[in-house]
């Protein structure tokens, strides 16, 4: 998940199937705003595979999956094309109004 959604939280929750499994953060990078949260007592889940920035080019195809409202929407799906590598972009949370740097 992103650093910015499990940061400072006094407990995490995922939900597979329904079923709300308790999380532990298992490591982070604040820099890229990546987290680790392992599902305890999750077991046979699949497994998503990860891109290997080593050997993707600008020009790719690449999907994001988010939960962009909020706990209880359903999981949303974009899919983009790689344009480019090492840019900044902000982005604004159009309801506390706070600005983020991706």
């Amino acid at each position: 998940t992103n650093f910015h959604v499990v940061q400072g939280a006094d407990r995490i929750t995922g939900t597979v199937g329904g079923r709300p499994y308790a999380g532990q953060l298992v490591g982070y990078d604040r820099k890229r705003d990546v987290a680790v949260v392992q599902l305890i007592g999750a077991a046979g889940l699949p497994v998503a595979p990860i891109g290997d920035v080593n050997v993707l080019a600008p020009g790719e195809p690449v999907v994001a999956l988010g939960n962009a409202m909020g706990t209880e929407a359903p999981l949303t799906r974009e899919a983009g094309t790689l344009t480019a590598f090492g840019r900044t972009v902000e982005a604004e949370d159009t309801l506390t109004g706070t600005t983020d740097e991706l």
